[in-house]
């Protein structure tokens, strides 16, 4: 039965390698569920792993000519799916970053404007 599975695969990816979109939505259908569950452990959005998962299935398409039907096809898809998760988190860590920085800025700059207030109108003092 193993076997069967392996060569159905085999098939499949050959299949997709010449451009089939039958065989790709097959692709599709057997693994996007087990890339999303692997993909919101890792990123915590569903709206994202969605996102992802979907960005997968396109870099797949994308590059499906150049797929060895010899290997696997699931270590690349997880491969993929790492990489694309671990880039969001990347990008949300900097977005995050950016927020923070930007809100320093912004605690800095009231208060620079406080004191200059302050010190030219001392009835402007709204911390007292």
């Amino acid at each position: 039965m193993q076997e069967n599975k392996i060569y159905n695969e085999k098939k499949i990816i050959t299949a997709v390698s010449d451009g089939d979109v039958v065989s790709f939505r097959l692709l599709f259908d057997r693994y996007r569920n087990e890339l999303y569950r692997y993909c919101f452990r890792v990123a915590k959005s569903k709206e994202q792993s969605e996102e992802i998962v979907q960005d997968v299935f396109i870099m797949v398409w994308q590059n499906r000519i150049n797929i060895k039907p010899e290997l696997p096809i699931k270590p690349y898809l997880y491969k993929i799916t790492q990489n694309l998760a671990f880039n969001f988190l990347k990008k949300a860590a900097r977005a995050i970053d950016h927020v923070a920085l930007c809100l320093r800025f912004q605690s800095w700059r009231f208060n620079r404007i406080h004191d200059v207030f302050r010190n030219s109108c001392p009835e402007w003092d709204i911390r007292q």
